[in-house]
């Protein structure tokens, strides 16, 4: 009898490189949907367009956004949320008047 050499098994992927690449198709639909928000409105058609534009899928769009477009809003929101964060976390504001502190954060925030 022979002895059989153990197949190597692929790994299976790790739930981060899944994480990633729905993080990026999500991204990427909605930078095709502000592309057309502006004509079409918010709306489900408008997000189906957007991701058949950005490659994802029926399936892919019900996972990124099972609300459907309310849920491309809320990501549309929390995204500028954290850019903002991200801006303002950068600068020194401590020495800044609370005054000059709110004009700085409503310009970054009109500015994305």
């Amino acid at each position: 009898m022979t002895e059989k050499t153990p197949r190597k098994r692929k790994a299976a992927p790790k739930p981060e490189a899944g994480e990633q690449a729905d993080a990026a198709l999500k991204k990427a639909v909605l930078k095709e949907a502000l592309k057309d928000a502006a004509f079409d409105g918010f709306t489900d058609a408008m997000l189906a367009k957007a991701g058949k534009k950005a490659g994802a899928d029926k399936d892919a769009l019900a996972r990124l956004f099972p609300a459907g477009v309310s849920s491309l809003v809320e990501y549309f929101s929390t995204s500028i949320d954290e850019a903002m964060e991200e801006k303002l976390g950068a600068l020194d504001l401590s020495k800044r008047k609370i005054r000059e502190r709110i004009k700085l954060a409503v310009l970054t925030r009109l500015a994305l």
